[in-house]
């Protein structure tokens, strides 16, 4: 009997050990390994498109005559060949005449004579012809 209960015990004995040791056999386990995901791609906001010039149409001819020209120093001409081109008033519309100060031109070797520009009644309005050579 003495052999029996050794043996159950033994047998018992074995059992608790097994079961120690599987449990540490799946604790002692390394844990399963994450599977790489690779980031998602970085959100790329594009700069807004630049607004769109505003179309401004070019202010209504002036209906009245422009001041008279203003007196102007004429500063001394640059070295080479320039000729004065005399200040005169600019119509930016509404009912301003801004004054645009003279400035020396280089003289065209194929031109002659320096035409002034002028302001012409035209049609009940007044438009600006621009100086030119000739």
């Amino acid at each position: 009997m003495l052999a029996h209960r050794s043996k159950s015990r033994f047998l018992a004995l074995m059992g608790v050990v097994l079961g120690a040791v599987a449990a540490c056999t799946v604790i002692a386990q390394p844990a399963p390994r994450p599977v790489y995901q690779p980031p998602p791609p970085p959100v790329v906001y594009a700069p807004p498109p630049p607004p769109r010039p505003v179309y401004q149409p070019p202010p209504p001819p002036p209906a009245y005559q422009p001041p008279p020209l203003r007196a102007e120093m004429i500063p001394p001409p640059p070295p080479g060949s320039y000729i004065w081109q005399p200040g005169h008033w600019v119509w930016t519309g509404g009912n301003n005449y801004v004054w645009s100060r003279g400035k020396y031109v280089y003289r065209q070797a194929s031109y002659h004579r320096w035409v002034h520009g002028r302001w012409v009644l035209v049609n009940g309005n007044w438009a600006w012809f621009q100086g030119r050579w000739q």
